[in-house]
């Protein structure tokens, strides 16, 4: 369940009168427009993001004329912080890792096995604007190594000595470019991947909250709007109902 799901559960599980002891509700009259604001500690918010990613993942690319294949192990740590703002709040996740992968390239009769290693730091930007969330590209710096591992050929005797020979001059030789294609080839393909978890994560959390505000409507709920507090140097932020009266 997503923060924003537990949020509107929240909201309507307090306005039902239960569970005073988790959020401070503050209730002020101002005409005819009663509000009522459910404070929530920004380090509830952000540790429902907080969370180990690993995967594993099948990798084909062409690269200077090396078809290579290999498997890519993908091990992360998601941690968020919530800032507020006028009218809305931004949720702040840094997702650091590693991605690891042992591959076998062909290129003619030779077969070249390497490894790669990619650390990564990403940063993806969520606002919440009381209505729904919206999100930027995903900010990424990746830092790769590739390694020859070994250099063989399936050919026999003098053929197969020349073959090794010469790929294992041209390995040597474009070794950095290759590294600096297979990181370009590892920030594209891990940015897709960000964004389109998040977009797709997104686009079901705000369908929920259209489904939650529609019921927050019919109970008498006009508006929501996103307020931040500073306790003891502690951040909240603050969801405001507006009733009418």
């Amino acid at each position: 369940m997503s923060v924003w799901q537990i949020t509107v559960a929240m909201l309507l599980w307090q306005l039902t009168g239960a569970g005073r002891e988790i959020v401070e509700i503050e209730r002020s009259d101002q005409g005819l427009i009663g509000r009522s604001t459910i404070w929530l500690p920004a380090t509830f918010v952000s540790m429902q993001f907080d969370q180990a990613v690993s995967k594993e993942e099948v990798v084909e690319c062409e690269i200077l004329g090396t078809t290579i294949t290999g498997v890519s192990r993908f091990k992360g740590r998601l941690v968020s912080s919530i800032e507020g703002a006028q009218g809305h709040a931004d949720i702040r996740c840094v997702l650091n890792g590693m991605i690891e992968s042992e591959d076998k390239g062909t290129n003619g009769p030779a077969i070249i096995t390497s490894s790669t290693s990619s650390s990564f730091a990403a940063i993806k930007i969520l606002r919440f604007d009381g209505v729904g969330f919206t999100t930027w590209p995903v900010e990424l710096n990746v830092a790769t190594r590739l390694a020859i591992k070994n250099v063989d050929t399936h050919l026999k005797g003098i053929k197969g000595v020349v073959v090794k020979r010469i790929a294992s001059a041209r390995a040597e030789a474009t070794q950095e470019e290759a590294r600096g294609i297979a990181e370009k080839l590892t920030k594209n393909r891990l940015a897709e991947r960000i964004d389109c978890e998040f977009e797709r994560q997104l686009s079901q959390v705000n369908q929920v909250l259209t489904l939650g505000r529609a019921s927050l409507v019919f109970i008498g709920i006009r508006d929501i709007r996103i307020a931040t507090r500073r306790v003891e140097k502690r951040l909240e932020v603050g969801l405001v109902l507006a009733t009418t009266n």
